[in-house]
């Protein structure tokens, strides 16, 4: 299988940080280390990835987002839309955005959400939701 990946470079833009821009996009061949326990050896998913989001966490985490869930969205779903959560500091969610906007994903929003369960706020992690695909 292959996909879009990105190569992130850029100049400085104080004079003293340099900042990960995305430069171009080449073809890569599609290495998934694992990144959390929800990722079995050979970059499969347990549980399976649906159909109508995987294509976009492939993308992702191409790109080195760090996605701990996701999902289709709909009807007996967990979400309405297609979300992707992720991990990461506050610079993770721009980066993560501008990727899927430079691999021309359907994106609708960016989150930064902090969940209240039991009474307790808990992440904060964000979330990025995207137009209903056709595998829906």
């Amino acid at each position: 299988m292959r996909i879009v990946g990105f190569e992130f470079h850029g100049p400085r833009v104080d004079g003293t940080a340099r900042l990960p821009i995305l430069a171009k996009v080449k073809e890569v061949a599609l290495i998934m280390p694992p990144s959390s326990s929800a990722t079995l050896a050979g970059g499969q998913f347990d549980p399976p990835l649906d159909t109508g989001i995987a294509d976009i966490v492939h993308v992702l985490r191409a790109g080195g987002v760090e996605t701990f869930e996701s999902c289709e969205g709909g009807v007996n779903h967990a979400y309405p839309e297609p979300t992707v959560r992720f991990h990461g500091e506050q610079p993770e969610g721009y980066r993560a955005l501008s990727l899927a906007l430079y691999a021309r994903l359907p994106v609708r929003e960016l989150r930064r959400v902090w969940p209240v369960i039991d009474g307790e706020p808990t992440g904060p992690w964000w979330e990025l939701t995207f137009a209903p695909t056709r595998n829906r």
